[in-house]
């Protein structure tokens, strides 16, 4: 099946086309991190342990903190390669973790930001919200459907708006309010995590509400029709990518991680744009 005749069926699956340099690039980088990786816990270097789902997890990571990146700064391409970086840099120091929060963002910025240039099909809505629920309630993340509401809603307001959406913005917060309803409410906990982490993720917080505030006129265009994204839709989507990040603080076992994969990539879209306005300056 071609890169065009996917969007027949889907708008939100994006094909990795390696006729594209960035793209070929990542898709080189897959297995050699997947190896190092897998090399790094089989030599007792680091906090990984077994090689294959080090393997497995290396190049989860690498192409996840690559797509999420690429959502967050689509007119920044090294921006991705930094989150990969800094993706595999936290695998490496702290160990095997869940990334199925990374993909969950994914899929949530792309509902809004529109990179493919389409909106969402029935199919993708179902899809996405199944994996928002399933998520939130396998990661203990409840906030997690209140997040993808704010996204269906966006979806379903913004320019060009699909009315589906608001649907499913309804569907992601009647759900787990009818569990609720019959099992109980939860109870909360914000992450454990240590005065220094805490003072990181405060400041990549503020510096990226700053970025959003500030975003340009972007220039990519949608993978369908060729049009350019709409920049409203990538500040909205750069605004769920913080909601994600900012809502794994808050869950229902104590003393679990804050996803730091998701809040790698925000900081990795900042250092590139740091680098972007360094190359501007240097230029001049």
């Amino acid at each position: 099946m071609s890169n065009q005749a996917i969007y027949s069926y889907t708008s939100i699956a994006r094909p990795v086309d390696p006729a594209y340099p960035t793209n070929k690039a990542v898709l080189v980088l897959l297995p050699l991190i997947a190896g190092l990786c897998a090399g790094s816990a089989w030599f007792g270097w680091g906090a990984l342990v077994s090689p294959g789902s080090a393997a497995l997890g290396g190049a989860l990571v690498t192409f996840g903190a690559w797509a999420v990146t690429r959502e967050l700064a689509p007119d920044d391409n090294p921006a991705a390669f930094i989150s990969v970086a800094l993706g595999v840099i936290a695998l490496l120091a702290f160990g095997e973790a869940s990334v199925i929060l990374l993909f969950v963002c994914l899929f949530l910025v792309r509902v809004v930001n529109r990179s493919t240039g389409k909106p969402l099909t029935i199919i993708d809505t179902v899809m996405v919200l199944g994996l928002v629920l399933w998520a939130g309630s396998r990661l203990g993340q409840p906030l997690l459907p209140l997040v993808a509401a704010i996204a269906f809603v966006i979806d379903g307001l913004l320019a060009a708006p699909n009315r589906r959406s608001l649907f499913a913005a309804g569907l992601s917060l009647a759900v787990p309010l009818a569990q609720a309803a019959v099992q109980g409410v939860p109870s909360l906990a914000l992450a454990q995590l240590p005065a220094t982490d805490s003072v990181a993720l405060l400041v990549i917080l503020l510096a990226w509400l700053v970025t959003i505030a500030t975003q340009r006129p972007c220039v990519s265009v949608g993978d369908v029709g060729g049009q350019t994204l709409s920049t409203g839709r990538v500040r909205a989507g750069m605004l769920v990518g913080a909601l994600v990040a900012l809502q794994s603080l808050v869950q229902t076992a104590p003393g679990g991680d804050a996803d730091f994969f998701v809040w790698a990539c925000l900081a990795g879209a900042l250092l590139g744009r740091m680098l972007q306005r360094s190359l501007i300056r240097g230029r001049a």
